[in-house]
């Protein structure tokens, strides 16, 4: 039985301190650069509309499967980044008629949403979907490596998850501004906080939030019957600090319910087919617009301070970091990242998934050639350079090397992520 990614990572396993898994990379634009990949149909789905079609399905299926075969994954994060809440449509109304001057706005959140496309069952139904395709791409991948697994133990090269029968599927759940479908996610800016008015930023993004991750975390919603638990659940490309406020309100709240309802709860919960939040890692990485700050102007010590003060024993989050942003910044926000939990001493794991950097042409939709970082061999030199200095800087301070999460975001393929798999192995041979 293979464990889970937080007891893999738990201080009773037999990995060294530091320990490296590498992530998938950029699977939406990557399913897109596929000759046989069906077009994305829906806009707001985005990559999360090929979940509606078996051919979709089995374009999904084959990426994760490119990432863990070609690429040498250990962790695959679903295609649920842009999958919306059920109040997502309302919540947009309300913003827009706010906008325009109309107040008429304040529906209670719970109201059914008539306009919406999909149920809340049916988008229940997405997440359950992506992961059962996640995992099937596991299996699959594992069935076809038995003879090399043994091949490499006797050969006893540098240990990897795949190799040791331990790959990790994480629910990935996207920003507000990328269920908006308008361009927020890079800017932060999500209009108006008018409380008074019935349009309250942060209680939108608590009850957008609080609703998908409910949708992974309980086993109310009778889609996940059968369904292979994930490994882990990954706010993704955050670019605000209210967004990191309310969703670390999110996971406090549930924390909070767990230790309320204790024992009882938890003899109800033991034969969940779903993961409890205790043994589910849970990470937020933040979409930051250079080396210091996020996408809303916000500087990122600020946010960790809070999220610190919000969590200081490390119980509610587990991992802390940047994705989607470009690779140049990436050191930088490392090493602040870095900084601050030696500083304030709480064992979070460090995720880096950065983007390849590309410039992209609204006019003519095609990426500039010539931008960004689109060698493989030189994006993984990025990353190394972001964990030799982090390790480095843990042996100065004569502490144990912090763990860390690497990969690649947008536009980085199973190519880009197998240069990341091959400079880690070749690093962890010679520690």
């Amino acid at each position: 039985m293979m464990m889970s990614l937080t007891q893999y990572l738990g201080k009773n396993n037999n990995n060294k301190p530091g320990t490296i898994l590498v992530l998938d990379g950029g699977i939406s634009t990557y399913l897109q650069s596929l000759p046989n990949t069906p077009p994305f149909t829906d806009r707001n789905l985005w990559s999360s509309s090929l979940l509606l079609t078996p051919a979709g399905r089995d374009a999904i299926q084959r990426a994760h499967f490119d990432f863990l075969s070609t690429g040498g994954s250990d962790i695959l994060t679903t295609v649920t980044y842009q999958i919306p809440s059920s109040h997502i449509e309302m919540l947009k109304r309300r913003r827009i008629g706010l906008q325009l001057g109309l107040h008429n706005n304040n529906r209670n959140s719970n109201e059914e949403d008539t306009n919406l496309e999909y149920s809340s069952n049916q988008l229940c139904d997405m997440f359950s979907t992506a992961i059962k395709l996640a995992n099937r791409a596991r299996s699959d991948v594992l069935q076809q490596t038995q003879v090399v697994v043994e091949k490499e133990k006797k050969q006893d090269r540098a240990n990897t998850s795949l190799r040791e029968n331990n790959t990790f599927v994480v629910a990935s759940l996207g920003c507000f501004g990328a269920a908006l479908a308008n361009g927020s996610e890079y800017t932060g800016d999500y209009g108006i906080d008018d409380p008074d008015n019935g349009c309250s930023l942060q209680d939108d993004l608590v009850a957008f939030h609080q609703e998908r991750y409910e949708w992974v975390m309980t086993r109310n919603f009778l889609c996940w019957k059968d369904c292979n638990p994930v490994d882990g659940v990954a706010f993704e490309t955050v670019p605000s600090f209210p967004e990191v406020q309310a969703i670390m309100t999110v996971l406090k709240v549930e924390k909070d319910k767990k230790k309320i309802k204790g024992k009882r709860r938890q003899e109800e919960e033991s034969s969940a087919v779903v993961p409890q939040q205790d043994d589910c890692f849970i990470w937020l990485s933040l979409a930051c617009k250079d080396a210091n700050e996020l996408n809303d102007g916000t500087p990122i010590r600020v946010v960790l301070d809070y999220i610190t003060e919000m969590d200081p024993d490390g119980t509610i989050l587990h991992g802390i970091g940047v994705n989607c942003c470009k690779v140049k910044h990436v050191y930088d926000l490392s090493d602040t990242i870095a900084k601050h939990i030696l500083e304030s001493n709480i064992p979070r794991v460090v995720v880096l998934y950065p983007n390849s950097g590309e410039e992209w042409d609204d006019e003519t939709k095609v990426w500039v050639e010539g931008t960004g970082c689109t060698d493989s061999q030189d994006f993984a030199r990025e990353i190394m350079k972001c964990i030799q200095n982090i390790h480095g800087m843990c042996t100065n301070k004569n502490v144990d090397p912090l763990q860390m999460f690497v990969g690649g975001c947008c536009r980085t393929t199973p190519g880009t992520i197998g240069a990341i798999r091959e400079a880690v192995d070749e690093y962890l041979l010679k520690k």
